[in-house]
């Protein structure tokens, strides 16, 4: 294996925001359509 240290981004963000919310926008089709995708996509299936 190897080390990808050197390749990694790490982001924090503080959501002001209910907990089940934030964990809804990143685990709902319809959630990550409003907030991930271009306006025009659609999810069909997701597994998370």
């Amino acid at each position: 294996m190897t080390d990808t240290k050197d390749r990694e981004i790490i982001v924090n963000r503080v959501i002001d925001a209910p907990r089940e919310l934030v964990f809804d926008a990143f685990t709902q089709p319809d959630h990550i359509e409003g907030w991930w995708a271009p306006r025009t996509a659609t999810t069909h299936e997701m597994d998370v």
